[in-house]
């Protein structure tokens, strides 16, 4: 039996929250010096997913395996209820983005060989096309991404074990993309406002290219939404106030939508 030696000790793993299926003598480590599975920037430049599997079996219960495979796999999934009066009906759908299977260990003559500890690094090379991983609040919508890795194993009735052997683990998958240029600085001007010429005033506002700083969460405080996934639009309302000292009565509240036409759509297309 061959191993390939890692040094497995100044590895990261992920959390036991993101496992579906756990087991401590078979389970995931990231790749050293990462704290994800995701290495590179998926819509940017190339992106893959990569990790150690780790097994570590008593000596004295061994397990008798023939072959181990890892499985990358990555789903959309979309649920919705219309109602029609008093009736009402619900509308599933489910779409495989990905599923690309690599076997990282298999004995040289196809019989079950003893394993104790072992660590078998693995790489998926992830497509351009493929989205985000996005899970809403009621999961009425989810795409997600898993990894899952099999054993086949000698079964064994005494001990209650069964021919195969896995755990799954979810993979998140982000999708990065380059801020879209806004070629004219937006502006507005109003010298008629009733609230600013009664003062003798007027105003001129002017927005710069890059509105939103790069990596800056942008917090949407409401979300419409349709069941056309190739028509999203994004705005950005921006909202200003212009103050007139202690004493200088009311102050002028500006609001203006600044709409990114397509935004998402172009970038996935």
């Amino acid at each position: 039996l061959r191993e390939i030696t890692w040094i497995i000790s100044s590895v990261l793993r992920p959390p036991k929250e993101l496992y579906k299926k756990y087991s401590e003598k078979l389970s995931f480590c990231y790749a050293p010096g990462h704290s994800q599975f995701q290495d590179g920037y998926i819509g940017i430049n190339e992106s893959s997913v990569s990790g150690i599997l780790e097994l570590n079996f008593p000596s004295d219960d061994p397990v008798h395996d023939k072959q181990i495979d890892i499985t990358l796999k990555g789903v959309e999934y979309v649920f919705w209820t219309e109602n029609h009066g008093k009736n009402s009906k619900t509308y599933r759908h489910k779409e495989i983005l990905i599923c690309q299977d690599i076997c990282v260990w298999r004995s040289h003559d196809n019989t079950y060989q003893q394993i104790n500890e072992l660590q078998l690094p693995f790489q998926f090379e992830l497509p351009d096309n493929l989205p985000s991983s996005v899970k809403f609040a009621r999961e009425e919508s989810k795409i997600y991404y898993s990894l899952k890795a099999s054993m086949k194993q000698e079964s064994s009735m005494l001990k209650f074990r069964g021919s195969t052997k896995f755990i799954k683990i979810r993979c998140p998958i982000t999708r990065y993309s380059l801020f879209p240029t806004i070629s004219i600085p937006t502006q507005f001007s109003n010298y008629d406002d009733p609230s600013a010429i009664s003062r003798g005033i007027g105003y001129s506002v002017s927005l710069e290219h890059n509105c939103i700083p790069p990596r800056n969460d942008t917090i949407l405080n409401s979300v419409r939404h349709s069941i056309d996934r190739h028509h999203i639009n994004v705005s950005h309302k921006f909202r200003f106030k212009i103050k007139f000292g202690v004493f200088g009565g009311s102050d002028i509240i500006l609001e203006k939508d600044i709409k990114i036409e397509d935004m998402i759509t172009q970038d996935l297309m």
